[in-house]
C-alpha cells in the first residue's frame, strides 16, 4: 500500500480561525453577562445630594444643575445613536424625536420614559417603575 498526504495541508490556520472565534464568543458572553448583572442592579435614587443614577459606577447628578423633569407620554419614538436596545434594557445615546439627543438608564421604555434635562450633563432618559411618583419627587427636591 502507498499513501500520498495532500499538498501543504497547514493545520496551525484551521486552529487559528478556531481559536480566534472561540475568543470572540467567549468576550460576547463575557459582555452580556456584565450587561445583564449591571441591568439587574440599575436604579435611580433621590439621595441628598441629588439624582444618583446607578449602572456600574453610581453616577450623582446634583439637583441644582437639573433644569427639567417631565414624563413623555405614549410610546417615545427613538433611533440609536450609541448603545444598546436588546431585550428591553435601552442604555447608550439615543435621539428622541422633538427633543433630539438623549442618554438613556433605561429598562422598557412603554409608557415610562422620564425626561430629565440635567444641564451640563445633557438630557438623561429614566424609566421608574412609577413615573408620576418619580416626577413629582424629584420636582419636590429641585430648587
Amino acid at each position: 500500500m502507498v499513501t500520498f498526504k495532500p499538498y501543504r495541508v497547514e493545520t496551525w490556520e484551521l486552529y487559528a480561525l478556531i481559536g480566534f472565534i472561540a475568543l470572540a464568543l467567549l468576550f460576547l458572553v463575557g459582555f452580556m453577562l456584565v450587561t445583564a448583572a449591571r441591568a439587574a442592579r440599575m436604579e435611580y435614587r433621590l439621595d441628598p445630594d441629588g439624582l444618583t443614577i446607578v449602572w456600574g459606577e453610581p453616577r450623582t447628578i446634583p439637583y441644582a444643575d437639573i433644569r427639567s423633569v417631565e414624563r413623555v407620554e405614549g410610546r417615545p419614538r427613538l433611533r440609536r445613536i450609541v448603545g444598546t436596545a436588546i431585550s428591553g434594557l435601552h442604555l447608550g445615546t439615543f435621539s428622541l424625536q422633538g427633543v433630539g439627543r438623549v442618554r438613556l438608564y433605561a429598562g422598557r421604555i412603554d409608557q415610562h420614559l422620564v425626561l430629565v434635562d440635567a444641564g451640563p450633563h445633557g438630557r438623561l432618559g429614566l424609566t421608574p417603575e412609577d413615573p408620576d411618583r418619580f416626577v413629582a419627587e424629584l420636582r419636590r427636591r429641585l430648587p
